[in-house]
């Protein structure tokens, strides 16, 4: 619960400055966090809960690159059809 209160902040606030935020969830497989943890010396005793890349986008400013599908190209409703009985 708290992680989601931490990303539930941070999302807006990074965007409120004009700077991109994504959750990276590989590092939840444990050879990858093994790695890391080797990497930067991470104590053995510390969790890597998640981690997020900051930057700055590399699209010019008023263009926007969808992040999400349009939902009506990829989901189907289904509905009574009426066969004439």
């Amino acid at each position: 619960m708290s992680l989601g209160c931490v990303v539930q902040n941070m999302w807006p606030t990074a965007e409120a400055r004009r700077i991109g935020m994504q959750v990276i969830s590989v590092f939840g497989d444990q050879h990858v966090e093994d790695e890391l943890r080797r990497i930067l010396s991470i104590p053995q005793y510390m969790k890597i809960a998640f981690a997020c890349r900051l930057g700055y986008p590399s699209v010019p400013p008023g263009r926007y690159v969808p992040v999400r599908r349009n939902a009506p190209r990829f989901t189907h409703r289904n509905s009574l059809i009426s066969h004439g009985d």
